[in-house]
């Protein structure tokens, strides 16, 4: 029907009559129900038997040829269905010849003379790749069980997320071997997969370019649905087009369908029969009579100015001129002025009203402190404890157990390090020969370093390997006496990539369970996690655990083997491609965050947190105590050993250094929110009181006990504070330039919801860079540098607004029900030792930051 019936077949029908034609048509053409993407193209083998010996030529014109096709798509129709095709063929004895209909555009962008010859195996037109077609196959085929295994039960949804993610990919292996769509991109493969498996096959490849309907014979004219010029056809004459990119005096190389066909016709005749030839034609016509784009249009202006166009009301069609842009950069300088600003506009004006509901999605660009740990993990003995990460609370336990707790066997400080020796050097470089140990240094004196020797023992290990990365007898020791295990090891970095976080914040839980199970005296395990596992959740945040397979997410279910799964076929689907180191950070960033967000985590780091607990969980011992601690925010110290000690600034601190260097203008903030801060060595008194509390204390099937560390229920401190506070300090203390004048205090510009935000950045930012990027085309790249380093703050600035989005609008409150009951026992037991004091309440925020923190904040950056 979709043949025979089009007014194509109308010249055989003339010439036969109805009946005729009719009889003929069944004499000539066999429909045959098959699909080229299958082995033996979906016939059945009586079917297949019979084609094998009756063919004698074959003609490949089938092709998926949409520029942006789903990559899975493309590379079944235009690359394994030629393999199939192959396979046909080597089965068929009278075979003669097959030919092949690719594209010119095989050739990319490649400009004068374009030689008809083949494309060798690997070859592409990016210099330094490779093109393996088994691991482009292997690659789409594990993207796409990964999306299947990621999605939720909204069919719908799931499809489409496939479909465009499907399409993206295509369009980056493209664009990452120098083709510049999935279209001919996958030709090309077909290409080289045809000259791989034709053997003695005689094969013709014709290479058209551009195909317009038909010159004269048999329709002039026809043509079989709009191709790629005739959609600036179309819009001219509807005049819904106003503006075209393109040079007018540049080449579009057409050809018509007939000419097409003839030269198709005229090849077979000439190579039937030679065996082993391959022969490549260009059906094109750039060489021997070139068309500009400027015949098009001038035709076209002429057409419609001689053949009006009437519209639904009855009234002509006025013929417009049409703008043309020459350069890419005219044409974004255009777009962004026409529609862009005024886009971003009306959103502004559109959301302003949704402020409230947005405002905790936002995030200053100020908060955009990475946490680098290059360090694994902390197993911690019974008073045998070993603890080491860089954050605040971390060497402030370790100094602290060994001042207040005098029964203490050993800590062991398991760190990664090549050896014993690295493991040592690294321990009194980054623990024992910080300030924080001052007080125990002057009270042991000369005996201080034969204290240390005693009570810490470094150990070169690796949390994210099984057995934690010892040697048989070094465990084996340390199960013996080992009785309370503490886990502070974390990558905290909100855009870590995702291999890394599952191996430190979930697979490093699963291995310290392991090891604990096989301490015969252990007591109790103890694990620090995040209060912001539990997300954007509104109101009060209870201390509960969280379950194996829970999520944010209605209708998600997590499966912690799978998302491993996931990670390890992604992986090796990256290493296939031949991606790079930089590729594959990216890729597995920009995969932590996905899945985190397809569960309903803002980042990769609060995820694979909750991943941890879930580990917790599940591989535990049966009747081993457990308790987590979730502290929110930590800060620096505020009391004990040393005021305002600090390890490295964090998510706040960003603020206070830009606003005390006056290089931050503006903040993406609203300063009556709620951020959930507490001070390191708060932190450290709850976990000791917990151990205190909960050692020996054997589980009945009751789970873990939950602390949440934190201040907004007790003792809430916003924004606002913070900002004063800063304010006031830098004023009673000002700073001085290098040229020792004074730095000015300017009020700072805060942004209370994304849109607002978005616009400013827009405006001073975004705008500005366009206007840079367009100069740098001109001028031959003369801004290439200072353009490339701008674009690349910003949209760092604008990425991270994203990711650290919760922590700057905090909408609940962590309950501290159990910790709250834990400090009144504490209280009762010791009430003259101020060691359990972790009640926000005693905290006076503004004092806090004006006497404490701003000052340690300062003095580390001056270190």
């Amino acid at each position: 029907m979709q043949v025979i019936d089009t007014e194509l077949f109308g010249l055989l029908r003339e010439k036969h009559g109805s009946k005729g034609f009719q009889q003929l048509m069944e004499e000539k053409v066999v429909a045959l129900a098959g699909d080229i993407i299958y082995e033996n193209l979906g016939l059945e083998t009586p079917v297949l038997e019979a084609l094998a010996k009756e063919i004698d030529v074959i003609v490949n014109i089938a092709a998926t040829t949409n520029f942006y096709e789903r990559y899975d798509v493309s590379l079944d129709v235009n690359v394994m269905g030629v393999k199939h095709l192959c396979q046909l063929a080597k089965q068929c004895s009278k075979l003669k010849m097959l030919m092949h209909v690719s594209t010119a555009f095989v050739s990319g962008f490649r400009e004068g003379l374009i030689l008809e010859k083949p494309i060798k195996p690997g070859e592409s037109l990016k210099e330094g790749t490779y093109l393996d077609i088994d691991a482009e196959l292997r690659l789409a085929k594990e993207v796409k069980k990964e999306l299947t295994m990621s999605s939720g039960d909204d069919e719908a949804e799931r499809k489409a997320t496939e479909r465009k993610a499907m399409k993206e990919l295509g369009l980056q292996r493209a664009r990452h071997f120098g083709w510049s769509n999935t279209y001919v991109f996958t030709k090309a493969m077909g290409e080289v997969l045809l000259g791989q498996l034709r053997g003695d096959i005689p094969v013709v490849i014709m290479r058209p370019s551009i195909i317009t309907s038909l010159k004269e014979d048999p329709v002039p004219g026809w043509m079989q649905g709009t191709r790629t010029i005739d959609t600036l056809i179309i819009g001219y004459a509807e005049q819904k087009l106003s503006c075209f990119l393109a040079d007018l005096g540049f080449v579009m190389d057409v050809i018509p369908g007939d000419m097409v066909v003839n030269a198709m016709m005229a090849a077979m005749v000439a190579h039937s029969e030679e065996k082993g030839a391959q022969v490549i034609y260009h059906s094109t016509s750039s060489l021997r009579n070139p068309a500009t784009y400027n015949v098009l249009y001038q035709s076209g202006r002429r057409h419609f100015y001689e053949n009006p166009r009437i519209g639904k009301d009855g009234k002509v069609i006025p013929t417009r001129e049409m703008y043309f842009f020459p350069t890419i950069a005219r044409f974004h300088l255009y777009m962004i002025l026409t529609y862009k600003i005024p886009l971003e506009h009306g959103r502004f004006f559109c959301t302003a009203d949704l402020s409230t509901a947005m405002s905790n999605k936002s995030q200053p660009p100020a908060l955009l402190t990475f946490f680098k740990d290059d360090t694994a993990a902390t197993v911690s003995g019974g008073w045998d404890l070993a603890l080491y990460q860089p954050v605040p609370s971390t060497l402030v336990l370790v100094e602290k157990i060994l001042r207040v707790q005098p029964h203490v066997h050993k800590v062991y400080l398991l760190v990664r390090a090549i050896d014993a020796p690295s493991a040592k050097h690294r321990i009194h470089q980054e623990v024992i020969g910080t300030e924080l140990f001052g007080f125990l240094r002057d009270k042991y004196g000369e005996a201080f370093d034969s204290f240390i020797q005693e009570k810490i023992v470094p150990l070169a290990g690796d949390i994210t390997s099984e057995d934690l990365g010892l040697d048989a007898p070094t465990l084996h020791g340390l199960a013996k006496d080992m009785d309370v295990i503490v886990n502070i090891a974390a990558t905290t970095n909100f855009y870590e990539r995702y291999d890394v976080s599952l191996d430190v914040n979930v697979l490093g839980v699963k291995h310290l369970c392991q090891f604990g199970k096989r301490c015969a005296n252990l007591k109790m395990f103890m694990h620090v996690s995040t209060a912001f596992v539990s997300g954007d959740s509104a109101g009060v945040i209870l201390e509960k655990p969280i379950r194996p397979g829970e999520t944010l997410r209605e209708g998600t279910r997590l499966d912690i083997d799978a998302e491993l799964r996931l990670v390890s076929d992604a992986k090796k689907g990256l290493t296939a491609a031949g991606a790079g180191d930089s590729e594959e950070r990216k890729a597995m960033k920009e995969l932590g965050l996905r899945r985190a967000r397809h569960f309903g985590w803002s980042n990769t780091y609060v995820f694979t947190k909750a991943m941890g607990e879930m580990a917790l969980e599940l591989h535990r011992g049966a009747d081993m105590a457990v308790v987590i601690m979730r502290p929110s925010i930590i800060t620096s110290v505020m009391s004990d050993p040393v005021p305002g000690w600090m390890q490295g600034t964090r998510t706040i601190d960003t603020f206070i250094i830009g606003y005390a260097k006056q290089t931050l203008s503006s903040f993406l903030a609203d300063l009556g929110m709620v951020m959930d801060v507490i001070p390191g060595d708060m932190v450290v008194n709850a976990v000791l009181a917990a151990a205190v509390a909960h050692s020996e204390e054997k589980d009945a099937g009751g789970g873990a006990a939950v602390y949440q560390v934190t201040s907004s229920l007790r003792n809430p401190v916003t924004y606002g504070v913070l900002y004063r506070s800063g304010c006031r300090y830098f004023i009673d203390n000002p700073r001085v330039r290098d040229d020792g004048q004074v730095i000015p205090n300017r009020h700072m510009r805060f942004f209370t919801t994304i849109p607002r935000f978005r616009l400013y950045m827009i405006l001073t930012f975004k705008l500005p860079l366009e206007m840079l990027h367009l100069a740098n085309v001109l001028l031959c790249g003369l801004f290439s540098k200072l353009y490339n380093d701008y674009s690349r703050k910003y949209k760092l600035v604008m990425h991270l607004v994203d990711v650290y989005g919760p922590f700057a609008f905090f909408k609940g409150c962590f309950d501290d029900t159990n910790l709250e009951r834990l400090r009144s026992t504490m209280v009762m037991q010791s009430p003259e030792d101020d060691m359990f004091n972790f009640d926000p309440k005693t905290i006076d925020w503004d004092d806090y930051f004006y006497r404490i923190h701003i000052p340690g904040v300062l003095k580390y950056l001056c270190k």
